[in-house]
């Protein structure tokens, strides 16, 4: 605490240690829970013990406590239900080799990473294998910025370049054949096609609508049908 840290860090092993737990929450400092070791019951009861404590901001992480760990085992759905379950930010602590992990997690809703770094992955030790150098350290953040990007608003927007060119690709109704001004539209005179120069022609839905209505001017074969032409 005299080191003025910004953060608490409850590692996977001590996540049942819940007066170590309390103590860190009453410094006021933010608080992060890795839960490697434990299932959803514990991670449910140490962030109950860290709210009475006084903690108001809290973290989770998702964890497989394997080094390394086993793609089969990270279990990254599990994100998403300590969010919903638990209330609190939920991240992903992660032992796997690689960067894609990571960059998946956030995908599924992850807004914090914890992964090692180490200046030579090569030595030998309990951590070094499973951590990135710092190059492959910044291709990790550069993946996760990238999905970040990739997930978008959630909401179905067609971009604005897209439109720009959606004309040219949507199908709309089209004259199959020549049909003359005051002719009744039948279903052999109608067509849905792809025109590079349609702008106005009628959606494919609105068949129904326009048979047995009359042309109103001439329409000349594989030209688009538009509102303005069927009375």
């Amino acid at each position: 605490e005299s080191l003025n840290p910004v953060a608490w860090k409850i590692s996977s092993g001590l996540l049942t240690h819940t007066p170590l737990i309390r103590k860190a929450a009453r410094t006021g400092r933010p608080l992060l829970l890795s839960t490697g070791m434990t299932g959803l019951d514990e991670a449910r009861v140490a962030v109950s013990v860290a709210r009475e404590a006084g903690a108001r901001e809290l973290g989770v992480f998702q964890c497989t406590s394997i080094y390394p760990a086993p793609p089969e085992t990270l279990d990254l759905r599990a994100i998403p239900t300590l969010s919903r379950e638990l209330s609190v930010q939920v991240g992903l602590s992660d032992h796997s080799h690689g960067i894609l992990a990571p960059a998946l997690s956030v995908a599924l809703g992850a807004t914090m990473i914890e992964k090692h770094i180490s200046l030579d992955p090569n030595r030998p030790s309990y951590d070094h294998p499973v951590s990135l150098d710092p190059e492959g350290f910044a291709d990790m953040i550069r993946a996760i910025r990238t999905a970040e990007l990739m997930m978008g608003t959630g909401e179905k927007v067609v971009p604005q370049e897209v439109q720009e060119r959606a004309h040219k690709f949507l199908r709309c109704l089209a004259a199959r054949r020549d049909i003359r001004a005051g002719s009744v539209i039948t279903a052999d005179d109608v067509a849905v096609m792809r025109l590079s120069a349609n702008v106005n022609g009628l959606s494919p839905e609105t068949l129904g609508a326009i048979l047995g209505k009359c042309a109103r001017r001439d329409i000349m074969a594989f030209e688009a049908i538009t509102d303005g032409d069927i009375s």
